[in-house]
């Protein structure tokens, strides 16, 4: 008995970053993100911008090269690994989440916590949510969320507006978190960002 204690207090005492990640003390979840390369064709007129895709799940036009990487995360049944998509430029930052799970309601519960957490952060750092609304993309259920954080704010030491845009997508199994921050005056990047964005497969879209 004392052993089997010892184990469980070492085990909670483990649930740090290193063990939530490593799934050591936490179930897995079943899910799967792709492991292949990105595709990525540049414009032919210029300017710096390209056609990135995923085949078979998204493509997007992006000022750059952008970076990937496996990465985990929490969601209340467990530990998952999703796909981490990133572009930094010097105007704005991009960026692209995907994963899709074996079981509908881990999307569900994906989705729910991710829109719970943006809503506390937003709470707690002062940012302002400037718009809030259902949207659809190619058929596909999903929510935007905006905010503005202020000059010289607990989450903006610039001496400008920054403003982020969050969409949720839902496509049957499949989970998206698509998103760019920028400064108020350089918004047109971010636009023709979610303009571009379009899902690539033959699914049946999702209701409401």
């Amino acid at each position: 008995m004392g052993d089997v204690l010892t184990r469980g207090n070492a085990c909670l005492a483990a649930v740090t970053a290193v063990a939530l990640l490593s799934g050591a003390c936490v179930p897995r979840i079943d899910s799967h993100a792709p492991a292949e390369p990105l595709a990525l064709t540049y414009d032919a007129s210029g300017g710096g911008w390209a056609h990135l895709s995923q085949p078979g799940w998204f493509s997007c036009d992006v000022p750059g090269r952008p970076s990937s990487a496996m990465t985990d995360d929490r969601a209340p049944a467990g530990v998952f690994s999703f796909k981490k998509i990133v572009l930094q430029t010097q105007t704005a930052r991009f960026g692209i989440n995907l994963v899709e799970f074996a079981n509908p309601a881990d999307v569900s519960d994906a989705r729910s916590g991710v829109l719970e957490q943006y809503a506390k952060k937003d709470a707690a750092s002062g940012l302002r949510v400037t718009a809030r609304n259902a949207i659809d993309v190619d058929g596909f259920h999903g929510d935007e969320i905006a905010t503005e954080a202020a000059p010289g704010s607990s989450t903006n030491g610039a001496p400008y507006p920054v403003v982020s845009r969050l969409r949720v997508l839902v496509q049957g199994n499949r989970f998206y978190i698509v998103q760019c921050t920028s400064p108020a005056e350089h918004v047109a990047d971010c636009e023709r960002f979610f303009v571009s964005f379009h899902l690539e497969t033959d699914r049946t879209p999702s209701g409401r």
